[in-house]
């Protein structure tokens, strides 16, 4: 949540600085962030609850400076008529990263220990900014505000944004637990399901990109219906094996989703007058809406409920 308030200053530093510059500016954010949620286990009282605020705070300030600098650099330096394949590409490194990582760290870890893995951690991410600046970071000064940015804007893009927000947290939070305390009870277990459903989905990733190039709106209709009717069945998985099934299939249709919804929201920003001023617009409703569906899971914390709230606002994707 907290990154909603950081998007209209990170825009400012990309314009005064350059998208690039606004990306490579974050690293050292995250850096602290990480180190603060190091730091939480040895902590106790005020300075458990200090260092909780600070860390969502230097996550904020990181998620608006990269996501902003991303998305705007992609933006330009995408191909247009290739956009669905690209963001495919990017989701397969993304992908076998999240295979792979936590098989190096494991064994880093038993060879060499947590803080050797920490600080090659940070080297990692200092050392991926540098390919950034092969090339120039070009660009024009631009003005943004809260105002300008929702102004002109569809409804229809802000109920879709708001829907895919809301589906990208329920992803992250609801069925994770939901696994955990309904299915297995092992983290291992979990960890599991997890890679086999992004095996799954990777062997898909490339030929839903290549299909979006063509048809980005179809694919998006088929892959929200899909999204929802899974989170129906999900509501009733009660063995692994349902597990398995039901979100190696929800990989696939989560990536109909994603491929397309991206690649229309470049094609959306590329339409407007200032681009970046719909980026800022997308970011803003799509963590917002993200943020209130978290808080009012809280509220009402009821898992079965959110799994139903969340099959139900996948249809509002039809929207965009």
């Amino acid at each position: 949540m907290s990154h909603v308030f950081f998007i209209i200053p990170a825009a400012k530093i990309a314009s005064r600085f350059g998208f690039k510059h606004s990306m490579s500016f974050s690293m050292p954010l995250f850096i602290v962030h990480l180190i603060l949620l190091y730091s939480f286990p040895v902590l106790e009282g005020g300075w458990l609850a200090v260092a909780i605020g600070l860390s969502m705070l230097f996550a904020g300030c990181y998620r608006g400076l990269f996501f902003t600098g991303y998305h705007m650099h992609f933006l330009q330096a995408g191909d247009g008529k290739k956009r669905g394949s690209q963001i495919s590409f990017v989701m397969i490194l993304a992908s076998v990263a999240q295979v792979l990582g936590p098989v190096l760290g494991g064994l880093v870890i038993t060879f060499f220990g947590f803080k050797i893995l920490f600080f090659l951690v940070v080297c990692v991410l200092l050392l991926s900014m540098i390919p950034l600046f092969f090339s120039p970071d070009g660009h024009e000064p631009f003005s943004v505000s809260l105002k300008s940015c929702f102004k002109g804007q569809a409804w229809k893009d802000a109920i879709g944004i708001a829907a895919y927000g809301i589906g990208g947290a329920g992803s992250l939070l609801i069925w994770p637990i939901v696994l955990f305390f309904s299915v297995f009870k092992e983290y291992t277990d979990l960890g599991l399901v997890t890679s086999v459903s992004l095996l799954f989905t990777l062997a898909f990733t490339f030929y839903i990109g290549r299909y979006v190039d063509h048809k980005p709106r179809r694919v998006l209709r088929w892959g929200a219906i899909a999204q929802s009717a899974i989170w129906i069945a999900r509501a009733f998985v009660q063995v692994p094996m349902q597990a398995y099934l039901t979100d190696s299939a929800f990989g696939v249709a989560r990536t109909a989703v994603i491929v397309p919804f991206d690649a229309m929201s470049y094609q959306k920003a590329e339409t407007r007058a200032q681009s970046v001023r719909f980026i800022v617009f997308r970011e803003m409703l799509l963590n917002g809406g993200a943020g209130l569906f978290i808080l009012g899971l809280a509220a009402v914390p009821n898992l079965l409920a959110g799994i139903w709230a969340v099959a139900g606002v996948s249809l509002l994707l039809l929207f965009f």
